[in-house]
């Protein structure tokens, strides 16, 4: 459920400047002052809408692949 829409559309306007950037959900929550679990929600919405695709960090040590490091792909 959306809380905001005005912190979403924030949300939004922040990934697509950061498209092929890698993120982070606490560094997103803390520039927006709302929770990381928040962030993630919103992300996973605008992915639901197709408006912008993650996608998950790729190292051959395993343990590597398991940060919280993203990049944004707009689609």
């Amino acid at each position: 459920m959306i809380r905001s829409t005005q912190d979403l559309i924030s949300l939004l306007y922040i990934c697509l400047s950061q498209v092929g950037s890698t993120i982070s959900y606490q560094r997103l929550a803390g520039s927006l002052n709302i929770s990381a679990d928040t962030v993630k929600e919103y992300i996973g919405y605008a992915e639901d809408a197709y408006l912008l695709n993650t996608i998950r960090r790729f190292d051959f040590i395993i343990i590597k692949q398991g940060r919280p490091v993203q990049a944004i792909q707009v689609c």
